[in-house]
């Protein structure tokens, strides 16, 4: 690994680690869990539109990409307000 990969990796388990942290500790809204699930897509819809794979297989990818950030989300909602950490959205 160069140098750079190191430090990529490094700011990004250090990202991880406090998302691990506010989501097992704190409490959340849901509101701020929607905005985080559609600023995650976005991103992941950048990442597959820069992809190499064919029109097709973006596609294909895409709408999974929102299935399963729908099906994830729903269980990150659940999880969170069966332990007391979800805060509902005024």
């Amino acid at each position: 690994m160069t140098a750079k990969e190191y430090c990529i990796a490094f700011c990004e388990g250090y990202f991880y680690a406090q998302l691990g942290e506010r989501l097992t500790n704190g409490k959340v809204t849901e509101h701020t869990l929607d905005l985080a699930k559609e600023t995650a897509q976005t991103c992941m819809e950048q990442q597959i539109a820069y992809s190499c794979f064919d029109e097709k297989q973006k596609q294909v990818m895409k709408e999974n990409l929102h299935e399963w950030a729908d099906t994830v989300m729903q269980g990150f909602k659940k999880r969170l307000r069966e332990s007391g950490r979800l805060i509902d959205s005024l």
